[in-house]
């Protein structure tokens, strides 16, 4: 009686959709909070003029470029994840746990973007960036498919075709993000740059339509134990 009381308790925790949303609109406001910290006021000594204080924050532009980057970044991130649990009506312990991965890194967004900042113009500053924004697109991909996947955490009349589009969105980021780090190796602003590209990649994909079909039947498939449960 024991045990059971104690798994329905468990099993409750996990479908309280709203408090897993709420906690990770916390973290997202957090993250996205941080980003201006990073951005240090000049301290000029002395009796400084509009001159100086102008010279000092044009020789940290590159902050200012991060700072609006990630912001931006951050919230498409936010508001992809808050319509995917729009769509999701329960949740299992996998699900928190790929959740509570994923805010770990937009978590950790703050300080890559301190990096990239600051050493933009060092392979490694822009490629440690380009790394965070890859694990966190996997990430996102992640929840969505293990979400939506034979309609595992979602409503039986779920439409794959958001799935579909949210799969290409995310792949295209990725293959971006990964290219950007190959570039920074060879010349760190290109790899900065190349980053651009997100604007164009996802909307010539969504009409491209790639491995449509083929993506559809195997996202719709239950097999094992989703079957029987289903």
């Amino acid at each position: 009686m024991k045990q059971t009381e104690k798994s329905s308790r468990r099993r409750r925790i996990f479908e309280s959709i709203e408090r897993i949303g709420a906690f990770s609109d916390g973290v997202f406001a957090v993250a996205i909070t941080l980003l201006v910290l990073a951005i240090a006021v000049p301290a000029l000594k002395g009796s400084p003029t509009n001159a100086d204080l102008w010279h000092s924050l044009s020789s940290v532009w590159s902050h200012f470029l991060a700072y609006v980057l990630s912001f931006l970044i951050i919230g498409a991130f936010w508001y992809r994840h808050h319509d995917l649990f729009d769509y999701i009506e329960r949740a299992d312990p996998m699900l928190v746990w790929l959740n509570l991965f994923f805010l770990m890194i937009i978590a950790f967004i703050p300080y890559a973007t301190s990096l990239l900042g600051r050493y933009g113009d060092l392979s490694l500053g822009v490629a440690i960036y380009g790394a965070t924004m890859v694990v966190t697109s996997v990430l996102t991909l992640s929840l969505c498919l293990y979400a939506t996947k034979g309609r595992r955490l979602v409503a039986h009349d779920f439409d794959y075709e958001f799935t579909y589009d949210f799969t290409v969105r995310y792949v295209s980021m990725i293959i971006v993000f990964l290219i950007s780090i190959g570039i920074a190796v060879i010349n760190p602003s290109a790899g900065l740059y190349f980053l651009a590209v997100l604007v164009i990649t996802s909307p010539i994909l969504d009409k491209l339509h790639p491995f449509h079909d083929t993506f559809i039947k195997w996202v719709s498939s239950v097999k094992g134990k989703e079957a029987t449960a289903a």
